[in-house]
């Protein structure tokens, strides 16, 4: 008898530590807000996003009136990112995402206005997901190797010109050698020509002379 009554208090012990832990951890797993909404309000929660960051929004409603519930989303400049009227006892999930040049805080808005009298307030649970994107380091990488590719691009293409202009420059130093050894050896060849034929001259006449005086015509 003692060994059953002890084994049933074990078997309760750790059915309540289950449980326990189960509660905990859905407790800690869960980041669900209840917004109690007067009629005629409008109440707005606040959300620090980066740029790019998805998110979803899960919120249900806890009435019976249709269209009476209105949902908004904004970024810090105002811009509207969703602009709806909320399904009565539904789940109503969003996948958003902020925007690619926009970091703040973001603005999530409820305005109950009933047309019944009688339902003075609603509540609504509210629970927001924040993925922290988990392509960015890849998206990262990726942009990083195509920077570095077009870095690498541009590097060639540089060094592409500047071997072009460095072959230009050595082929016009090459052209203006040419140009000037062409003139120099062109001076000198006609201050050659010009010195034969003045020693030529000078040895026609010396050798006329020389003819004229053998004849005595001179």
């Amino acid at each position: 008898m003692t060994s059953s009554t002890n084994n049933n208090i074990v078997r309760d012990v750790l059915m309540m530590a289950v449980v326990f832990l189960v509660m905990m951890s859905l407790i800690g797993s869960s980041n669900a807000t209840i917004i109690h909404l007067p009629r005629d309000t409008r109440f707005c929660l606040h959300e620090h996003l980066s740029e790019n960051t998805p998110f979803k929004v899960s919120v249900t409603p806890g009435f019976t009136i249709t269209d009476s519930i209105h949902f908004t989303v904004t970024d810090p400049f105002g811009q509207t990112l969703k602009d709806e009227r909320l399904d009565s006892l539904r789940q109503n999930t969003y996948h958003l995402k902020a925007r690619s040049d926009v970091t703040g805080d973001y603005e999530l808005c409820f305005t109950y206005n009933s047309r019944f009298v009688e339902f003075t307030f609603a509540d609504v649970k509210v629970e927001v997901d924040v993925h922290h994107h988990t392509l960015g380091e890849h998206e990262s990488v990726e942009k990083i190797e195509r920077l570095s590719n077009l870095l690498q691009d541009i590097k060639q293409q540089i060094q592409l010109v500047s071997d072009e202009q460095t072959y230009f420059r050595v082929r016009e130093t090459r052209f203006r050698d040419t140009t000037d050894s062409t003139y120099e050896r062109t001076f000198w060849l006609g201050f050659l020509k010009f010195i034969l034929l003045v020693t030529v001259t000078v040895w026609q006449l010396y050798n006329l002379r020389g003819f004229f005086k053998t004849k005595k015509l001179i």
